[in-house]
């Protein structure tokens, strides 16, 4: 958090990324004594890729928790919104294989370190819910959101924990902020399509039924696969 505190107070990109990325591996390194030959133990297992399938619905899902319940609460509280940060990127290309590198140290920290740990000491439920708020109060700082972080540190989370992949559960964090990214002007764009507070509730309920079924189809697969 003091290292995300002090990237605010930095205007120039690559220096404010420096410093982001510099105290993540710092606390990467404290967590694990400075050795990643201590990272916590984990089951190695191959990687499932037909999980792509039902966290490609979770990941949409929480796109759409994540923009339309700031928006829903903008329009009560009478606020103009808009959640363009297209336009504010400068130098998109440098932008976007930065976000691929913070993403690796994120998901390294608080899925394969943190949740991890969590899940071998405490087990899943708590794993899952202490990770994701961790998470959150990572992102204090930034422009994310306390409540999206924690939505977005439940969901990775559960991917992590349950196909034990942080290939995959990196995937869908990219994927996530890539589709964030990007489709955050196109919502934008079309806001008198679903500017009442019956389509923005109907909208965020459709997200949680996909996160929800993401939810089920992993569970269910793991099922089979255990068996």
């Amino acid at each position: 958090m003091i290292g995300y505190y002090s990237a605010t107070e930095i205007t120039t990109y690559w220096e404010n990324k420096i410093v982001n990325i510099t105290s993540i591996i710092l606390a990467s390194l404290f967590l694990t004594g400075f050795s990643f030959k201590n990272l916590p133990n984990k089951a190695d297992l191959e990687i499932c890729y037909k999980y792509l399938y039902p966290i490609s619905i979770g990941i949409i899902g929480l796109c759409l928790l994540n923009y339309f319940i700031p928006a829903l609460v903008y329009k009560l509280m009478n606020w103009n919104f808009n959640n363009d940060t297209l336009k504010s990127i400068t130098n998109l290309p440098r932008f976007l294989i930065m976000m691929v590198l913070s993403v690796f140290l994120e998901e390294l920290y608080y899925r394969r370190i943190i949740a991890q740990k969590i899940l071998n000491e405490k087990g899943f439920t708590k794993s899952i819910w202490l990770s994701a708020l961790a998470f959150s109060i990572g992102h204090f700082f930034s422009n994310t959101g306390l409540l999206s972080a924690f939505l977005g540190g439940l969901v990775l989370g559960y991917i992590y924990l349950k196909t034990k992949s942080l290939i995959l559960s990196f995937t869908a964090h990219l994927i996530y902020n890539y589709t964030t990214f990007f489709g955050a002007s196109k919502f934008n764009e079309n806001a008198n399509l679903w500017n009442s507070y019956l389509i923005i509730t109907f909208i965020i309920l459709i997200g949680l039924l996909m996160i929800a079924k993401m939810f089920y189809i992993i569970k269910k697969w793991e099922s089979k696969l255990e068996a």
